[in-house]
């Protein structure tokens, strides 16, 4: 079994499971998360390259930098190869449908999932739920970023505050688990850009639990999400939201296998 956070702001560094074999059941009160790496041998990217569809091979193309591609063509991959164990299909034979801001969906028939996937660099992560909103966000933390600028310019008037208020050697990791919360959030709700990220506020302080405090013009929205932290390699930071609130959250670690 994977591990069941009751309490996801408390997770172990060890969380990370690997799954059971065959097609996975989804329960209705679960999230499934999952690691993946994108540091593959390029024999194995070219076999997960397979299961792409030609205009996600295409976008693969566009990208000038082989590094870009290969993690592009090994996210893609690691998407459809999840989400095939829960759809009893093949990882080839999913098609996508998008939403007005670009959320993506599978295409009927296929069981009601919702999933998020984010990748930087040589990480991904992507969260599935079954009948709840979920987003997730991983960004690589780069110490040398302005981040009181940035938080200043996009964050709300409470969040920069908050942030400028810590100590300058919490700054770094509030920042980043406050951008991920956002993110997530924004990714959730499906609304991207559309949302601006000054008009609601979550949790900054890196020692208090996660979580939306307010949305703009929205008082009740707050109590209708989840948002945790996710326990992820060095140097990255995570977050994952999700409406209803679920209890149990079971991670998993992605391998490459046959496809």
């Amino acid at each position: 079994m994977g591990t069941v956070w009751v309490h996801p702001e408390s997770p172990s560094k060890t969380a990370w499971r690997l799954p059971p074999e065959g097609d996975l059941t989804l329960d209705s009160g679960a999230l499934h998360v999952w690691h993946a790496s994108l540091n593959l041998h390029p024999e194995q990217c070219a076999v997960l390259a397979q299961t792409l569809a030609p205009e996600e091979l295409e976008r693969a193309e566009r990208l000038r930098i082989p590094g870009k591609r290969h993690q592009f063509i090994a996210a893609r991959a690691v998407l459809r190869t999840i989400l095939a164990r829960y759809v009893g299909r093949a990882p080839n034979a999913l098609s996508f449908c998008y939403g007005p801001q670009g959320k993506p969906a599978i295409t009927a028939p296929a069981p009601p999932i919702q999933f998020n996937l984010s990748h930087a660099e040589d990480l991904a992560l992507c969260a599935v739920a079954r009948q709840a909103k979920v987003g997730i966000d991983l960004e690589r933390i780069d110490p040398q970023r302005p981040i009181l600028d940035i938080a200043r310019r996009f964050f709300s008037p409470n969040e920069a505050r908050d942030l400028e208020a810590l100590p300058e050697t919490q700054r770094v990791d509030a920042f980043y688990r406050c951008w991920t919360c956002k993110e997530a959030y924004l990714k959730a709700r499906g609304r991207g850009l559309h949302l601006p990220l000054d008009s609601f506020d979550v949790v900054v302080h890196p020692d208090r639990a996660a979580g939306l405090k307010a949305v703009a013009k929205n008082p009740a929205e707050a109590e209708k999400w989840a948002i945790s932290t996710l326990p992820v390699d060095p140097g990255y930071a995570a977050a994952c939201a999700l409406s209803p609130p679920l209890k149990d959250w079971r991670f998993w670690k992605w391998t490459p296998g046959p496809t």
